[in-house]
């Protein structure tokens, strides 16, 4: 994904929340080169003004996915649950 500043783009937000950002729209990579969220997707990913977040490039698809490390935590402890009941003790 060749993504440079000023590049177009669009975002939404999938259930989860995870921001997803794909190429075209009218969003913009900024002239540094960074990828900004605006103020609705962050609301609706319950992301604060620097917040750490997991971005993940989904070349498939040609997206982007941005999660909130809360959202990754409450991923890793559902997965972490599930399987500690299955394999029993190490």
């Amino acid at each position: 994904m060749a993504w440079f500043p000023g590049a177009p783009i669009s975002f939404s937000v999938d259930p989860g929340p995870v921001a997803i950002v794909q190429p075209g729209g009218d969003g913009r990579i900024n002239s540094r080169g960074y990828l900004r969220l605006p103020l609705r997707i962050r609301r609706r990913c319950k992301v604060e003004v620097g917040s750490r977040v997991l971005v993940v490039p989904n070349k498939e698809r040609a997206e982007v996915l941005v999660l909130p490390m809360w959202v990754l935590d409450d991923l890793l402890i559902t997965f972490r649950s599930s399987t500690s009941t299955k394999r029993g003790p190490t």
